[in-house]
């Protein structure tokens, strides 16, 4: 982005806030303007390092792994939301790197960005829409849940310490949670889900808040497992944190997880979380197992991988901030 950046990015001019407000579709002229937004909010401490890439940003756009909206005020972009697949055609994709220029803040436009691009994906036929509300100040989360969004679980630590929010908080002391909320856009498909007996009373308000055509059932005491697991190892640099997705339980889980486990603490990978298929009747056998390593609940993430997802994550021995914000009563639950 340095080849793009004008005067005006490194001391940018103070606006008239009543200048008009487009709130709109991106389009593949807008990836330098986002990458020089994003510059004028966080500097280069951003996680999302493909927002810096104009070009990556235009090839994700095109591939429709990636749907943005922006804000602009005539010829200058304040604004940029986008909704992220795992997969282009996967039907849940997460709301994320939301972007205002901290001139513009207090005018609503994160609200506004979030409306726009609901509508858009609604329309795709999309059947649901994830946010990670930061939880070191409540805007973020107001605006999530403004729109209908529910608490479905709260990511301590998701955050590295060194993201820099300009005009609401200087270089964080230590590593920030974030908030895990869902928005229904479609109706989802009935699907039978099995609760972990431990985590069985918490999971349940969760399904009751969402509304989900859910089936609840106990977990078998003896289901049958093949011999080897299959998993997915996901690391982001960019935001210092790696996950692990289950695909399939088998009974060398535990060791394959212990294993990758301690390859990232190794290598001084500080966050780290598992993704479990909450619709296979083995997850409950496994989960005893897995959080004797270290494991705890984070919360659930509806409809991924073409189906719901107990998300848990480990702890290592960073420093993280207790002073958690949240907006709602059922959040601060």
């Amino acid at each position: 982005v340095d080849a793009h950046l004008t005067a005006a990015d490194h001391s940018p001019a103070p606006v008239d806030l009543q200048s008009p407000l487009q709130i709109r579709v991106a389009n593949a002229d807008d990836a330098v303007p986002v990458a020089r937004c994003v510059y004028r909010c966080y500097g280069y401490s951003y996680g999302s390092d493909y927002l810096y890439s104009p070009q990556r940003l235009q090839q994700l756009w095109q591939s429709g792994a990636v749907t943005s909206v922006v804000a602009t005020v005539g010829d200058e972009l304040v604004g940029h939301l986008c909704y992220w697949l795992d997969q282009p055609g996967d039907l849940v994709g997460e709301s994320t790197d939301a972007v205002v220029d901290p001139r513009y803040r207090g005018q609503h436009i994160f609200e506004k960005l979030r409306h726009q691009l609901i509508e858009v994906v609604r329309a795709q036929g999309k059947l649901g829409m994830v946010s990670e509300a930061v939880a070191v100040h409540p805007y973020s989360q107001k605006g999530v849940i403004s729109t209908g969004a529910v608490e479905t679980g709260l990511m301590l630590g998701d955050l590295p310490a060194t993201l820099d929010f300009k005009g609401i908080e200087e270089s964080l002391p230590a590593r920030q949670s974030c908030m895990l909320c869902y928005l229904r856009l479609n109706p989802e498909p009935q699907r039978r889900v099995f609760l972990p007996t431990r985590h069985r009373a918490i999971l349940e308000k969760v399904y009751a808040r969402t509304g989900l055509n859910r089936v609840l059932l106990e977990q078998p005491r003896d289901p049958e497992l093949d011999e080897h697991s299959l998993l997915e190892v996901h690391l982001d640099s960019g935001w210092e944190e790696a996950a692990l997705r289950v695909l399939r339980f088998g009974r060398d889980l535990e060791d394959l997880v212990r294993a990758h486990l301690q390859h990232l603490l190794a290598n001084n990978v500080p966050y780290v979380y598992l993704e479990l298929p909450l619709g296979d009747p083995a997850l409950g056998q496994s989960l005893e197992g897995l959080e004797a390593l270290g494991f705890s609940f984070a919360g659930v993430v509806p409809e991924l991988a073409q189906g719901d997802i107990l998300r848990l994550h480990f702890l290592t021995d960073i420093e993280l901030d207790d002073k958690i914000c949240a907006v709602s009563d059922w959040g601060n639950e």
